[in-house]
């Protein structure tokens, strides 16, 4: 266990800031009060950035997150400036609702962004999982209520390193009208009509051992208790932040297991588009193709008038396209924080477009727009997002079972590979590590000796390749992959190299098996991240630490870390600051074959989380794994000043 103490400053940097197309506003200049209802999920994001117009341009903005469908009906009866709705007005409402008309010109401004995020509460041998995986057909069948039970063998397939228990799933829906019910029956539909065969609605009934909540607040808030053990909700991502529990990883269409991080909602909504009305099209982005995207991916937008009338003049006008301007440019730096995602390139076009519409508005500037995920001169093809976002690790891609890969035959005589597979015409790849990496079988004749590149299987899925000359080092382990004609895996198997004793030669004696598993961690007691100011991030090094796992039996092992609430030194038990504030990214060099790394992210962390692990039959010698890690921390903008200490404890398991 370690101590991690954080100061956080009491006097905190105010910068003034830039909205696109203009000057910096000054201190003293005032703009004409704006009113706005709508969204839940904005409402946090609307009240730090109604903070930040008071502080830095003197704008006083009222806002009231009553929902969406609220908000919509406040634009049509005129009683709000703007409204925020995470879906468009509904020309064709469900039955039982009337169609939405506003009798006024308006535009959508896309203003946050975010994920639908499958938040759950489940346990393993007591330990809360944090890593959970699923497929958008398992995902169906959960809120079907065709999959009933966690050990269902479709989650144990999307989760081979998990021991899913028997334990009832609970899912929970959506009581009321829900743009969330819209955006998850939506994808699904998109997607995979056919394990979801009924369609888009906002009225979601909870399937036979589901039950419902009213509101954002509710589902999530359901999952947290104690009794929401084995349930299940989808909500926006910023509720499961804030409720520290963990969302699963989404596999997305170029067959990774995505978490809805701000960087992968990001460059999911790279691919957003708009219909005629201004209103998005999400289509491309739940099929973006890019290994980093989460495809139930999104964004809400603000509703703004588009022609000045008596109650909405140039003045109040030029007031609200200032406010949404610096909402989708600086202010976005601040949605990761909140649970969120800062706007793409793609989508800050679109807002910029719409804002340019209102009365009393300036050109948008898209050079001057201080968004984080670009900069002067970038495109959408080529941006600093597209640029820094991390890939997924190779764990994190999608495996189905190895058992339809056989080793039938590999001997220190024969050198040779013998394989079975089901059927088919397939292309066997062999690769030393992970996919991409390392020496690969060719084509040939595949009963005869080949050379390196690709092996085509026969119609019997079955026949042998010679590896003698291949490059491979005796002992070296490689993992097989059994692939389709466009690359896309179908199984997977591993093998070693054997050593090519001479008939002659006499064996070796045994060596008498190690059984050396244990984690050396740092001497020192307490990382001190120093004096730390609000909306800053501190970092510090945690120390060294070796993972040795040196067992005759190659079981595989899991290193997790937990960390807890930063309370106040001598202060005020109530005032504590939530572990998630903690990054947590592990550091290694030369990581041997079959271990794989993973981090928490700033803000968004959720633990106790899997930051290192050994696959089976990985290995780390004597010397063992020697590792180190950034911790980076910044406290929520409601933190009062002082000391704050928390403790983060490091856990090897054995797998």
């Amino acid at each position: 266990m370690r101590r991690v103490a954080a100061l956080l400053a009491g006097l905190l940097a105010v910068a003034a800031l830039t909205a696109g197309g203009g000057m910096p506003a000054s201190a003293t200049e005032e703009r004409e009060p704006l009113t706005g209802t709508g969204s839940t999920w904005a409402q946090n994001a609307i009240d730090r950035w109604r903070g930040s117009a008071m502080a830095e341009h003197a704008m006083t903005v009222n806002y009231s997150g009553i929902g969406s469908t609220a908000g919509r009906a406040d634009f049509i009866g005129g009683r709000v400036d703007f409204a925020i709705s995470d879906v468009p007005f509904q020309t064709l409402p469900e039955a039982g609702q009337a169609a939405e008309s506003p009798p006024t010109d308006f535009a959508y401004v896309p203003i946050l962004a975010g994920g639908l995020s499958f938040m759950y509460h489940l346990r393993i041998d007591g330990v809360r999982v944090t890593d959970l995986r699923l497929s958008g057909e398992t995902i169906a069948g959960i809120f079907a209520g065709t999959i009933t039970n966690w050990s269902d063998a479709a989650i144990q397939a999307d989760n081979p390193h998990l021991a899913m228990p028997d334990l009832a799933i609970t899912p929970v829906v959506r009581r009321d009208d829900s743009a969330t019910s819209v955006q998850l029956t939506r994808w699904l539909a998109t997607e995979h009509p056919s394990a979801w065969p009924t369609g888009v609605t906002s009225l979601l009934p909870p399937p036979a051992g589901g039950i419902s909540q009213t509101g954002s607040s509710g589902v999530a808030g359901y999952v947290s208790q104690g009794y929401g053990y084995g349930a299940i909700t989808y909500v926006e991502q910023s509720y499961a932040f804030e409720a520290g529990f963990p969302a699963a990883k989404v596999r997305n269409r170029a067959g990774y297991y995505v978490a809805p991080t701000a960087d992968a909602v990001s460059i999911a909504l790279l691919g957003a588009q708009t219909d005629a009305s201004g209103a998005a099209v999400l289509d491309a982005v739940y099929a973006s193709p890019d290994p980093r995207a989460y495809p139930v991916s999104s964004y809400t937008s603000m509703i703004v008038p588009t022609a000045a009338s008596p109650a909405f003049a140039t003045g109040k006008g030029a007031a609200l396209a200032a406010f949404a301007t610096h909402a989708v440019c600086e202010w976005q730096s601040d949605a990761d924080g909140l649970g969120n995602a800062p706007l793409p390139i793609s989508v800050v076009q679109q807002s910029g477009s719409a804002i340019q519409r209102i009365p009393g508005a300036g050109a948008f500037d898209m050079a001057a727009c201080a968004n984080p995920t670009f900069a002067p001169g970038d495109t959408i093809d080529a941006n600093t997002l597209l640029r820094d976002a991390p890939m997924p690790p190779e764990s994190d891609r999608y495996m189905p079972t190895a058992s339809t890969v056989t080793e039938q035959s590999l001997t220190p005589e024969t050198r040779t590979l013998e394989i079975s597979t089901a059927a088919g015409s397939s292309v066997l790849t062999l690769h030393a590590g992970g996919p991409g990496a390392g020496k690969t079988l060719s084509a040939g004749a595949f009963s005869e000796p080949v050379a390196l590149g690709l092996v085509a299987l026969d119609q019997a899925g079955a026949g042998t390749v010679d590896i003698i000359g291949a490059g491979f080092a005796e002992g070296e382990e490689h993992r097989l992959y059994l692939a389709e004609s466009d690359g896309t895996v179908i199984a997977w198997n591993t093998f070693t190299v054997p050593a090519a004793a001479g008939p002659d030669e006499p064996e070796e004696p045994a060596e008498s098996a190690t059984e050396v598993f244990e984690l050396r961690a740092p001497t020192t007691d307490v990382v001190e991240l120093g004096r730390v100011q609000r909306n800053a991030a501190a970092s510090a090094s945690l120390g060294s630490f070796t993972v040795v796992d040196d067992r005759s039996e190659r079981r595989g092992w899991a290193l997790q870390v937990s960390v807890e609430d930063f309370a106040l030194r001598g202060g005020d038990a109530t005032q504590r600051i939530p572990a998630s504030a903690l990054g947590f990214e592990p550091v290694a060099t030369g990581l041997p074959a079959g271990i794989a790394l993973s981090g928490q992210a700033t803000g968004s962390a959720s633990y106790p989380a899997i930051v290192a692990q050994g696959e089976l039959g990985s290995t780390t010698g004597m010397d063992g794994l020697s590792l180190d890690a950034t911790i980076s921390f910044v406290p929520p903008a409601a933190a009062s000043p002082g000391d704050y200490r928390s403790t983060l404890t490091l856990t090897l398991v054995s797998r």
